[in-house]
């Protein structure tokens, strides 16, 4: 009797940031590796409800206004901190705004990576995610709009107090592999420094 091999295979389906909100109908079909279609019906699983996300290009107020290119997807226009002092257990709040850079939409899910360093380079606290906590993936960016991306740093070293400044970037959790900045940087190092107290 021949053994039942079940195979799971996750895909990512990033709708274009135009398309019109509504219920769309989710079907699979079977091709060969030459992408000719081997079943001549797609089989239907499921219907997908798309929601249009609110999207907006008016600047808000940025308590750190700053400019910094991240390639061809984000402008870095500034942050916010809910405070500048912190204990391990509130963790350190931070506002990111981001302006769309991208001509045409753009094809991977970049993740925004923000970590508190100590005066030796440890990374001490960090929040990593898709924009907006997975609301706002790049792939649904358009062009020129404005993107306000909240993180929660928490603690990996709990003992930690001192000073200690933040770093971000975007980076394709695929291949790791960071956006580079306009000055070839993979990282941005934020002016403020940041005061951990018990």
């Amino acid at each position: 009797m021949p053994t039942r091999i079940t195979v799971c295979t996750p895909f990512a389906l990033p709708a274009a940031p135009d398309l019109p909100a509504g219920t769309y109908r989710l079907t699979v079909n079977l091709t060969d590796q030459g992408g000719g279609q081997a079943a001549s019906e797609g089989i239907p699983l499921t219907e997908v409800q798309v929601q249009q996300e609110e999207t907006t290009f008016d600047i808000p107020p940025i308590g750190h206004s700053m400019t910094h290119d991240f390639g061809d997807v984000a402008r870095l226009l500034g942050y916010d901190l809910d405070s500048e002092t912190v204990t391990p257990a509130g963790g350190v709040k931070l506002t990111l705004y981001w302006q769309a850079r991208n001509k045409a939409a753009i094809p991977v899910n970049y993740t925004v990576f923000t970590h508190l360093l100590s005066p030796s380079g440890q990374v001490v606290a960090q929040h990593d995610s898709w924009p907006a906590a997975g609301a706002r993936p790049t792939t649904s960016w358009i062009k020129d709009e404005i993107i306000v991306d909240d993180h929660l740093l928490t603690f990996s070293v709990a003992d930690f107090t001192g000073t200690g400044q933040i770093e971000i970037g975007l980076y394709d959790q695929a291949t790791g592999e960071r956006v580079p900045l306009s000055d070839g940087s993979d990282h941005l190092l934020l002016p403020t420094q940041v005061v951990v107290r018990d």
